[in-house]
């Protein structure tokens, strides 16, 4: 039976339960249990904002009670507790990355993947949370947001338990190529493998920059709610400027996510003014935009800039792909 995740249906989806059942006091019972079982999961192991000294971060802690000296604080849920722990910083960036993509109030189909996970498994550790997670971002992108024939959530999540069956076989890399029509989804999973390679000092960009990768900002990334999806090389273009071929206008080589404050302030501006807009900046709204900026020519050569918009495209496109 597929149950929508929407509280104002909980009595209708309650009814055929208490009706058919022949003790409905365990059913309260047992289900009282299980929701007070889910808050404790869902304190431990989801995401939070946490406001401390001046700032404002996602965490990802649990509560720990020491017995010595009879007091309790916050803690990592993962590892040895310091703020910059690398699996639980590894699985904040997949919760956040999650969370950001689909910022609404309601139907949270991550979040429920992430709890009925954390729920029908006994040991949690970060290993496998993260695999679990990286397994989830895999199939709702391959499976949903570039595939030929969509699935929808339920079956991902409850039928094939968030794991991939799509990819290589049904995508459509056409989706990737359909300008602010992209997901946000994409744009965030790919900051997350980039984010992920450059931790593991991989560098797979053929650009003029003999480091690129060479910014404590790309580090320390976090994400934001970000929902607009920018034109590097813009629409309209200011200054008297040529126009580009909408083919390349709309490629994923030209296109990356960032803050709608942003976009509105700079859309009409070229690539060396937004270069130059965000140069100093203490952070960094896209790790993908970070890379564009490294290429010289994107608007130097009269709007020519087909081969940056296809080289760094092909590029972002195979990291997607694992390939």
């Amino acid at each position: 039976m597929k149950i929508a995740l929407d509280d104002k249906r909980l009595l209708e989806l309650f009814a055929p339960y208490l009706k058919n059942s022949e003790n409905n006091k365990e059913f309260v019972k047992s289900f009282g249990y299980n929701l007070l079982k889910v808050k404790f999961f869902f304190d431990k192991y989801i995401i939070k904002r946490e406001f401390a000294k001046g700032s404002d971060r996602w965490s990802l802690k649990q509560l720990k009670w020491y017995e010595q000296n009879k007091n309790a604080n916050y803690i990592n849920t993962f590892g040895s507790g310091e703020n910059n722990d690398d699996e639980n910083r590894e699985i904040l960036m997949l919760l956040s990355m999650f969370h950001v993509s689909n910022p609404t109030l309601v139907y949270k189909h991550w979040l429920y993947a992430a709890l009925k996970y954390v729920f029908e498994n006994e040991n949690i550790t970060a290993g496998s949370y993260k695999q679990y997670l990286e397994e989830l971002a895999k199939a709702f992108l391959y499976d949903r947001f570039i595939a030929s024939e969509p699935k929808d959530y339920f079956e991902i999540i409850y039928t094939n338990n968030g794991q991939s069956q799509s990819k290589n076989s049904k995508i459509d890399n056409a989706k990737l190529n359909q300008g602010t029509s992209v997901e946000n989804f994409t744009f965030n999973y790919l900051d997350y493998l980039l984010w992920q390679n450059y931790r593991n000092g991989k560098e797979y960009f053929k650009i003029e920059s003999e480091n690129p990768f060479e910014d404590s900002r790309i580090k320390e990334f976090e994400y934001t709610f970000r929902s607009s999806v920018e034109h590097y090389y813009p629409q309209h273009p200011i200054e008297g400027n040529p126009k580009i071929d909408e083919k390349w206008l709309n490629h994923f080589g030209n296109l990356c996510l960032i803050s709608t404050s942003k976009n509105s302030r700079l859309s009409n501006s070229m690539p060396k003014a937004k270069k130059d807009h965000y140069q100093n900046s203490p952070t960094i709204d896209s790790i993908k935009q970070r890379i564009m900026m490294e290429y010289e020519d994107w608007d130097t050569n009269g709007g020519n800039c087909k081969n940056e918009i296809e080289e760094h495209g092909n590029t972002m496109i195979k990291i997607l792909m694992e390939e």
